[in-house]
């Protein structure tokens, strides 16, 4: 226990924050890391489009909401037709 005790790290020394970047007690307000990646910029990027896309999918369904469901019969009756 005694041994446990004097591995730690006293709260002076370097410390890492949630991020995983190392911080000195200088530094703690502003660490190095904290601006994006290319990697998550580019995430953003695409899950901005796909938001926009299911949006506007979502809205072409509900606007042509009678002729899905016309074609979706015609297709289920012709699926029970062949499993007669």
């Amino acid at each position: 226990m005694k041994k446990m005790k004097s591995l730690q790290r006293s709260p002076l020394k370097n410390v890492q924050n949630n991020e995983g970047v190392r911080v000195t007690k200088d530094s703690k307000e502003n660490p190095e890391g904290a601006a994006p990646t290319k990697v998550e910029r580019k995430s953003f990027i695409l899950e901005s489009i796909k938001g926009a896309a299911i949006q506007f999918s979502v809205k072409w369904c509900f606007e042509n909401w009678s002729l899905i469901h016309e074609k979706a019969s015609i297709y289920i009756d012709v699926m029970m037709e062949f499993l007669k």
